[in-house]
């Protein structure tokens, strides 16, 4: 008892001493002042600005910064800005230590896992040792739906099986790829952490505001402590990769092996139940067989129907099973390529990544691209099965409506006895209902069968269409990153002295694969006699008639050259002997390559060289089909109508190309498809050098800025911006081949073959789409020159006529000139919608040419030029590259063509179609291309970098510089902009401005351009319409009224007068009957009676010309009415003098020569007085 008392006293001690501590310490801690714990939990004392009433006491960092976090968001006495940014840096600091939690939790499981993989092997191990678990058979007296449940948990497995497999080999590739990754990180890791511990140590800034100086402080500190962790993670990472490394190896065969015998398992099981599928069918069948001479003879028909559908049911479902297991094995195949696939391509990028991209990867990338499967074919098989799919869900409602139709039973046997059995008596009605019911269950039973495999049929159409899609995503995947990085990595070494020693032997390889060939072709001479001899015909038939299609041709030429010629007969008969003579010798070739392939085989040396003799002979035929376009009297010359010097320097440059190009190109295709390097690397390199080396030269001669070929192309107007861009043309001819060249001479031989071939491709796209064009340009030529021979016919017919019908003579010639600027302009927009199309049917074919190596042009960018000022999400600065410099020019030259060329497409193709005029599509026109000049500029700036956040001080110094200094430009600027949003003026509006009238013909944005009476050309500032006064005699109606002013003698007959007048004005035409014109009675004049007449004419140009008619015709009208036009009278009054006033006459100079005249005399001088005015209305 005393032990036990003294060890619980001794116990009880303990707490005791703790009391009397803190009872003794109690006054110390409540006298220190108040304390903040920052995450290290150091004592920081608060500043006078943040009292605290209770002490901070801290037991978790990250607890203490949330709660600091709380405390600062709850505080409303805190500047806003300084409350936001202690808001970030908190948010900051927390995310930092939570890092670090993370960091220190995958840092012990790396070590559990290192602690424990020696255990966890040898379990693995003994797991792949033991042997696999034989597959049990199912129970024959097991129904089909227990099979198929099983068979589905067996899938199930199989796919799990699958995505462990999956993981397995990613988490191994992943570690391959950490293993280069972490010594990096490491020291990234440690000088970020030396950086945070002199930034720690660093004094702030003195004017930083106390509560931000406490927050970065914790931000500081908890980035070290994330920083400490993550550099213990990385260095404890590789250690337990290493002590880990059999682990996952063994793993990953472990999951190979279960995914093995999980696939064995599911395709075992799709046999029992494909089985059991049909046994079940064939005992239906029985059955129902069985039943025929069972039932009554009532209901044979019944009993009949119902084995022809057991036996269609049998049938569909043995189909089906084979369906079923069809497509069960192409989904598991599909999803093993696509394994293997995924495999390859991870070990593929992880030797990328290690080793670069060196030669053998650059082998690798192309070895895997050819492997891969054709998307094209992809795309046709995922169209199939979305038609089987469709086809099946059809045959699946089918038996479902059948099966509907079976389930009225009652119905069914109610009609069937009423019409077969109601003599019979009451034991036998029994009996055939017995029967009834006994033959619609099985009839029951037979469609849930059949309705079931449809089910199970759908399901591994729809797994199979998954998987295919999933394989098509990974090729496409694949294809891109293979695509981006496979043209910038050499294929071979650069040329050097070994390559030129190297001809000999592969010119010998070369006669050897040739020679080679002659004997497989002799034997399928042999066994296919009548191929050859068909083809010798009509190769001999060709040849004969060879000079008779030249005549023909010829005689075609002749024929278009004719400027009377309206058929495009000629034209079609051109090209068609022009195809001819092309395809002599290019068919000749193309067949023998084809019987070589199919004869030797396409994987031996003369199976390749008759596949590159079928490809070189479409090229060749393209080469002579360009050849016999520019011969005499071909189809340039004397049908498309191209200048004489184009067509001869083009004539002269195509007939070097086919005996040069062609020879070349079978040898880089040979080289190309060959199994031996040395031809690819030494003699396919030469010939693709040489060739490259010719184009440079053809273009040379065709592309020259100062040539015939662009100066005649500029001339007529037909090339695509040459006027403006021939130098740029002939820089991208020549330098493309010459790059080419250097890049094939350097190593980079594939890459230089790729680009050579889609140039290729890409100019004889721009050829065909102008021989197209010109086809269809001679076809609308010819369709235009016929319509015009009949308007000029109709024309000499109408004004034959004329003569005997003078009064519709002016309206028959109005009449043909408008049908003849109908047909002009209808040509005009054929021609230019033709334009249009071929422009976007040749972009359309360049993407397409062009489109798989696109992605490698990504390559630029990694190149980077400067900085953009942006920051992204994550604080990283962006960085402008020389893909963003080249989409920048790319953007320029997109907007500096659309608006050439996009407002003259809108007016085309929208504007005219609807209810505008000719100022409203103007205005609409000259708003949409400043637009698109405006929105091309702010991409292009965006894309280099330049938004507005950077140049806005910039624009705001020059805007208040120019302001001063060119304020009347601004002005008239602004004014412009009034102008096409308000449009007080159109183009083709009759105004006055100041002293000046005309009509207006251009609107830009500085001045408006008027050409006055005298057809001179004014150029208005675009101020004076806004701030001057302006009068448009156009804007809303162009009817303008006429008043003219005429004099009559007194004395005549006023009521005779107006009727005359009114008659007058409603002869003419151009005077409008409504409003009607009017005669007033103006006034009495000194010298005459006065009358105003007027009238209303419809345009500007009428309100011209008719004062001179109208006059004319008062005057004839006043004659022939012996109406007199009054002049001014005026008497004289002459004083008498005492003597005679003496006059001189003489006869010579035509005054009275006679006796003086008596003192007194009176006299009158006549003066015309036809008053005319015009007053707009």
């Amino acid at each position: 008892m005393s032990r036990f008392l003294r060890t619980r006293s001794r116990e009880a001690f303990v707490p005791i001493a703790f009391c009397m501590v803190v009872a003794l310490m109690a006054p110390i801690v409540w006298a220190q002042p108040p304390v903040t714990l920052t995450p290290d939990a150091e004592v920081v004392p608060e500043g006078p600005e943040r009292p605290s009433q209770q002490p901070a006491i801290a037991t978790n960092p990250l607890d203490d910064l949330k709660a600091q976090l709380e405390r600062v968001q709850a505080d409303q006495t805190t500047d806003a800005a300084v409350r936001d940014k202690l808001v970030e840096l908190y948010t900051l600091a927390i995310a930092e230590l939570e890092s670090a939690q993370t960091a220190g939790a995958k840092l012990e499981a790396l070590k559990q896992a290192a602690n424990t993989a020696k255990s966890e092997l040898d379990s693995v191990v003994q797991d792949l040792e033991s042997p696999a678990p034989r597959e049990v058979p199912p129970d024959p007296n097991k129904e089909l739906v227990d099979l198929q449940a099983e068979l589905t948990k067996k899938e199930a497995a199989r796919a799990q099986a699958a995505q462990d497999l999956q993981e397995k080999e990613a988490e191994l590739a992943r570690r391959a790829a950490r293993r280069t990754e972490v010594p990096k990180l490491i020291a990234e890791t440690r000088q970020k952490l030396t950086e945070t511990v002199a930034a720690i140590d660093a004094p702030r800034p003195e004017d930083e505001a106390p509560l931000i100086t406490e927050a970065t402080r914790a931000l500081q500190k908890a980035r070290r402590e994330s920083l400490e962790k993550q550099i213990a993670l990385l260095e404890h990472e590789l250690p337990a990769y290493d002590a880990t490394a059999k682990l996952m190896t063994a793993r990953r065969d472990l999951a190979a092996r279960q995914l093995t015998q999980f696939t064995k398992s599911v395709a075992k099981w799709q046999e029992y139940v494909n089985e059991q599928r049909g046994n079940e069918a064939v005992a239906n069948l029985e059955k129902s067989r069985q039943m025929v001479g069972s039932v009554d003879v009532a209901i044979t028909q019944e009993a009949q129907e119902l084995v022809t559908l057991a036996e269609e049911v049998m049938k569909t479902r043995q189909e089906l099973a084979g369906r079923i297991r069809e497509a069960s094995e192409e989904k598991r195949q599909l999803e093993l390529q696509t394994r293997q696939l995924e495999s390859e391509f991870k070990q593929l990028t992880s030797r990328a990544d290690r080793a670069g991209f060196t030669n053998d990867v650059g082998r690798m990338l192309r070895e895997h691209r050819r492997n891969l499967p054709n998307l094209v074919a992809l795309a046709a098989g995922k169209q199939t099965r979305e038609q089987e799919i469709t086809n099946a869900h059809l045959k699946k409602l089918d038996y479902q409506s059948r099966q509907k139709d079976a389930l009225e039973v009652e119905t069914l046997i109610d009609e069937v006895i009423e019409t077969r059995a109601s003599d019979l008596d009451e034991s036998t009605q029994q009996q055939i209902e017995r029967d009834l019911r006994s033959l619609y269950s099985l009839r029951e039973t037979l469609l849930q069968g059949v309705i079931r495999d449809q089910d199970s049929y759908l399901t591994e159409l729809i797994s199979l269409e998954a998987a295919e899609d999933v394989q098509k995503i990974e090729t496409e995947k694949q294809a891109e990153y293979i695509a981006e990085h496979i043209l910038w990595v050499r294929s071979t070494h650069p040329v050097d002295a070994s390559d030129v020693y190297a001809l000999g032997e592969s010119v010998q390889q070369l006669l050897q694969s040739v020679l080679a060939a002659v004997p497989a072709l002799r034997n399928d001479l042999f066994q296919q006699p009548i191929i050859y001899l068909l083809a010798s015909l009509l190769f001999l038939l060709l040849m004969g008639f060879r000079w008779r299609i030249r005549r023909v041709l010829r005689g075609a030429g002749e024929l278009a050259s004719k400027r009377m010629t309206t058929t495009i007969q000629p034209t079609i008969v051109a090209a068609i002997c022009s195809l001819l003579l092309s395809a002599i010798w290019p068919a000749f070739c193309a067949f023998i390559g084809w019987r070589l392939e199919l004869s030797a085989g396409a994987a031996s040396d003369s199976g390749v060289l008759g596949a590159v003799l079928q490809r070189i002979a479409l090229f060749w035929f393209t080469l002579e089909l360009l050849r016999q376009v520019f011969r005499p009297l071909g189809l340039a010359e004397a049908h498309f109508d191209w200048p004489d010097r184009s067509v001869t320097i083009l004539r002269r440059s195509v007939r070097w190309v086919v005996p040069i190009i062609v020879p070349l190109s079978m040898l880089v295709l040979l080289g190309e498809r060959s199994f031996e390097e040395v031809l690819r690397d030494s003699i396919g390199r030469f010939a693709l050098i040489i060739s490259l080396l010719f184009a440079a030269f053809v273009m040379h001669r065709v592309l020259r800025p100062r040539g015939p070929v662009m100066e005649e192309a500029i001339a007529s107007q037909t090339g695509f911006g040459l006027s403006w861009m021939r130098y740029a043309w002939y820089i991208l001819g020549v330098a493309l081949p010459l790059l080419f060249v250097v890049m094939a001479a350097t190593g980079y031989h594939y890459t230089a073959r790729q680009l050579t071939w889609r140039f290729v491709q890409t100019i004889w796209l721009v050829f065909s789409m102008l021989i197209l064009d010109s086809l269809l340009r001679r076809w609308q030529l010819m369709t235009y020159r016929r319509l015009a021979i009949d308007q000029a016919r109709e024309r000499r017919e109408a004004q034959s006529e004329m003569e005997d019908a003078s009064a519709d003579a002016e309206t028959m010639a109005t009449i043909l000139r408008e049908m003849t600027k109908k047909l002009a302009e209808s040509n005009a927009q054929l021609r230019h919608l033709l334009q249009l199309m071929f422009i976007g049917v040749t972009l359309a074919g360049v993407w397409w040419i062009w489109q798989d190596v696109l992605p490698a042009f990504r390559v630029f960018s990694r190149f980077q030029l400067w900085e953009s000022g942006i920051s992204t999400k994550l604080g990283e600065t962006e960085w402008i590259t020389v893909a963003d410099l080249l989409l920048a020019i790319v953007v320029a030259m997109i907007t500096l063509s659309a608006s050439r060329n996009l407002p003259g497409f809108l007016e085309f193709t929208l504007l005219r179609r609807l209810p505008l005029d000719a100022g409203a599509r103007y205005a609409i026109s000259s708003v949409s291309r400043y637009a698109i000049v405006v929105l091309g500029a702010v991409l292009t700036f965006r894309v280099i970098g330049i938004g507005w956040t950077s140049v806005q001080w910039l624009v705001a110094a020059v805007s208040v510089g120019l302001g001063f200094g060119l304020q009347e430009i601004f002005a008239n600027f602004v004014s412009g902009l009034i102008l096409f949003a308000e449009r007080p003026i159109r183009v083709g509006d009759t105004v006055t401005v100041g002293d000046i009238t005309g009509t207006v013909t251009r609107i830009r944005i500085r001045a408006t351009t008027i050409i006055d009476w005298d057809r001179k050309e004014l150029v208005v500032p675009n101020r004076e319409f806004v701030t001057g006064q302006l009068v448009n005699w156009t804007l809303s109606d162009a009817m303008l009224r006429v008043v003219l002013r005429v004099g009559i003698a007194y004395g005549s007959d006023t009521r005779l007068a107006v009727k005359l007048l009114l008659k007058v004005a409603e002869e003419n035409p151009n005077v409008l009957s409504d409003p009607a014109p009017n005669v007033i009675f103006w006034s009495f004049g000194e010298s005459s009676l006065d009358f105003e007449l007027r009238v209303f004419v419809q345009t500007i140009q009428h309100f011209r010309t008719i004062p001179h008619d109208l006059n004319l015709a008062i005057d004839d009208a006043f004659r022939e009415a012996n109406i007199e036009i009054a002049f001014p009278q005026r008497d004289l009054h002459v004083r008498s003098f005492e003597q005679a006033i003496p006059i001189a006459a003489t006869q010579s100079n035509g005054k009275l020569n006679g006796p003086p005249a008596t003192p007194a005399t009176n006299g009158s001088e006549g003066e015309s007085m036809t008053k005319s005015s015009v007053t707009p209305n």
